[in-house]
């Protein structure tokens, strides 16, 4: 079954509730690790699932990339092109100059944290113009029209060289010129949130920032804020009622609605997904056993019209890094 929405006047879905999960066996898998990223792109073949870096919580840093087409066969793309690092932010962006691509941005690699920006047509991953912005990671990214044409945008992150979590917020037309939109944001400075794209009550084009934490000042959020130009934000709701979390994963169910799956408050890490069809106002719980296992640090993708979770870390302390794949 897949989701469907219908709308009345004022442009507000109505969700049907998908059904139960389901662990893909696998045949080929990658590498246990979380703080990876997940992507839907077509490589010019076929429509596919890739996976990007990651680490398993320990000395092992991934800088290989995998694509599936039905989650349960994984095939190694690249291995070596680009530094291994976990904690970074990919997207899908088209530009005039490389056409629909996949962009990796930022993250901490094994010597330190890491500022590059690299690009690939599902092989081979090239290096691009080095970004204006900080060194980051645990950043997060969308891409998103914001007035000026179609744009890929960076949000806060951890700046580990100045101990600072971030809130500010920069874009790319071109990944070659980099604009600080807005230096400091409504919201409070964090890392480990999750960002998606979904078109808002009038049908404008709006990025979403959910959740995340202050690892300096020991602060963990439960709101969710909105902007359609990355200048503008505007809290939605400061109590949602998934709570407060950090290190879980947001996809856009097409049109119908937003979904937020697991991440960890600290003490508990949850294995649960909540879903909202009012623009992230209202948020109603749609599985408690999301994949049989707690995670945080884990990847999601929203691909042949279903959301698929990858990965992640099973427990706070020790990490126990996971290669599992689930869908709904």
């Amino acid at each position: 079954m897949t989701p469907t929405a219908t709308f009345t006047d004022t442009l507000t879905p109505t969700f049907t509730p998908l059904p139960l999960w389901t662990q893909v066996p696998p045949s080929t898998v990658f590498e246990k690790r979380g703080d990876l990223t997940g992507l839907e792109f077509n490589n010019g073949t076929a429509d596919q699932m890739w996976v990007i870096g990651g680490w398993d919580g320990g000395a092992n840093l991934y800088s290989n990339v995998y694509s599936s087409k039905d989650g349960a066969s994984w095939t190694v793309t690249s291995s070596t092109d680009f530094p291994a690092r976990y904690g970074h932010s990919s997207v899908v962006y088209t530009t005039a100059k490389n056409g629909s691509a996949m962009y990796l941005i930022d993250g901490m690699g094994s010597t330190g944290v890491l500022s590059d920006v690299w690009h690939s047509l599902g092989g081979t991953w090239t290096q691009d113009s080095p970004p204006a912005f900080p060194a980051r990671y645990y950043q997060s990214s969308v891409t998103m029209n914001g007035g000026n044409g179609n744009a890929m945008w960076v949000l806060g992150g951890n700046d580990p060289v100045n101990k600072k979590v971030l809130n500010d917020v920069w874009n790319t037309l071109d990944t070659l010129t980099w604009s600080n939109v807005a230096q400091k944001t409504p919201f409070p400075a964090r890392e480990r949130q999750a960002s998606v794209e979904f078109a808002n009550a009038l049908g404008l084009p709006t990025m979403y920032l959910i959740g995340g934490d202050d690892p300096y000042g020991g602060s963990i959020y439960g709101d969710v804020y909105s902007s359609t130009d990355g200048s503008a934000w505007t809290l939605v709701t400061g109590s949602p009622a998934f709570g407060k979390r950090y290190g879980m994963t947001a996809v856009a169910l097409g049109t119908s609605a937003i979904m937020v799956m697991g991440g960890t408050d600290g003490t508990q890490v949850f294995d649960d997904a909540w879903s909202s069809t009012d623009y992230g106002a209202t948020w109603k719980n749609v599985t408690t056993d999301l994949t049989a296992v707690p995670r945080y640090g884990h990847t999601a993708v929203y691909f042949n019209s279903i959301p698929w979770v990858f990965g992640g870390f099973e427990k706070l302390t020790n990490g126990i890094p996971m290669n599992d794949v689930w869908h709904q």
